[in-house]
């Protein structure tokens, strides 16, 4: 009780993608438990507001890139 488990906790966690779809879904659920985010998106102003947005809402550390890994 009053102690919530965070799987990601102290890991770190690149995603590829992260600023729509199944990319940001995966980063907030990553982010709600605790993981460090290195996030990727072609659109770059998208994934970088997704990282200010995640950071702030769950306090954990982001970093963004605009790239294309295709």
């Amino acid at each position: 009780m009053g102690t919530e488990m965070k799987r990601f906790e102290g890991r770190k966690v690149v995603i590829t993608g992260a600023a729509s779809g199944v990319g940001l879904a995966t980063a907030e659920r990553i982010a709600e438990e605790g993981g460090t985010l290195a996030l990727m998106d072609i659109n770059a102003e998208g994934v970088k507001k997704v990282a200010a947005s995640l950071s702030e809402k769950f306090g954990v550390k982001t970093v963004s890139y605009g790239l294309d890994v295709s």
